[in-house]
């Protein structure tokens, strides 16, 4: 069909080049698929380009795809394959794409305002550091909390520090070192939504490290520094299983979800779930972490406005069950990867 709406007919086109998708949005249609079904979708997802493939897929992406994944364009006669939910149309071939590029209106626009122009904004040396921090977080108090990577040795340091904004142009007074007791190398934090607002910090890098559960309670004001430090204390607090890389994420709540990781750097996957604090119930496992180590470490989760946890981990999401963790749903998989 040359043209559907304002979308017109380009090509057959080649996919999985090298075993690479030429579009990677990728939707199932086995009985239903019609050209216009299909770019209706990828539109609706504000894709400008689509390629129907085996009568009965649809792929959606970007008409720049189509030269960064080198597909080349190949004899019409090549996708021959009817569309199931229309025969007169053809819905590409055998790892061929019937292939149609939006010409209306952009479904979207970037704008970005000129160099050196107030609306661009600009970065300031602000004060020298004295790390390189792994993990920076925004503090009640209006300071910044600075950790590190300690325990292993020089040129590691005590593994964290406070940043007082308001003295930046005193460089002593303006950083105060702070202590953690074991190493926080790719570990997980958040800010609790409690009126101290503490951070919390769990997992590590190794050993001992990787069951770490760390609070700090920001204290003194911008001027007056702070005398309260990073307590962890395994004989009170620690995680059920050992993690480095692992996700922590605020349940509604007000829970703790701590989600995989690996049994310390580079090692077994800890393929389960669990919840802070302690509530008689053991690391749940999901098979969905176990079966795409180590692509998913630090896995991205929220609570969703409508009930539930939303969690993307390596190219695929599902929505889990925010009181037994059950899969709601398993949702498509993700063009590229977010590990």
């Amino acid at each position: 069909i040359p043209t559907v709406g304002q979308w017109e007919y380009q090509g057959c086109y080649q996919d999985n080049v090298n075993q690479q998708r030429t579009f990677f949005w990728q939707n199932f249609m086995n009985t239903d698929m019609t050209p216009k079904k299909c770019l209706d979708l990828c539109g609706s997802f504000g894709y400008m380009a689509a390629g129907l493939e085996y009568g009965k897929e649809c792929y959606c992406g970007d008409p720049a795809n189509i030269a960064v994944q080198g597909s080349q364009k190949v004899d019409d006669k090549q996708c021959n394959i009817p569309c199931v939910g229309n025969a007169s149309a053809y819905c590409g071939g055998g790892s061929l794409l019937t292939t149609y590029f939006w010409k209306g209106d952009p479904f979207y626009s970037w704008n970005f305002p000129a160099a050196g122009s107030p609306d661009a904004g600009s970065y300031e040396f602000l004060i020298g550091g004295v790390c390189v921090p792994l993990i920076t977080s925004q503090a009640i108090t209006g300071k910044v909390t600075f950790l590190e990577k300690w325990g292993t040795g020089p040129p590691n340091s005590t593994g964290a520090y406070e940043l007082d904004l308001s003295q930046i142009d005193n460089f002593k007074a303006a950083w105060r070192q702070m202590h953690v007791k074991t190493d926080i190398f790719c570990a997980g934090g958040l800010t609790l939504p409690d009126k101290a607002g503490r951070q919390l910090n769990v997992g590590g890098w190794s050993g001992d490290s990787t069951y770490g559960v760390r609070l700090y309670t920001p204290d003194g004001s911008p001027g007056v520094p702070g005398k309260n430090d990073w307590e962890e204390n395994a004989a009170v607090l620690k995680l059920q299983q050992g993690r480095w890389y692992p996700t922590a994420m605020i349940m509604a709540n007000g829970s703790i979800l701590v989600i995989g990781g690996e049994v310390g750097s580079n090692s077994a996957p800890v393929p389960t779930l669990e919840i802070l604090p302690y509530t008689g119930t053991k690391p749940l496992y999901m098979e969905w972490l176990e079966r795409t180590d180590p692509n998913n470490l630090y896995p991205y989760a929220c609570v969703l406005p409508s009930g539930g946890i939303f969690v993307a981990y390596y190219n695929e999401a599902r929505i889990l069950d925010e009181n037994n963790f059950n899969t709601i749903k398993t949702l498509p998989n993700i063009p590229g990867a977010v590990n």
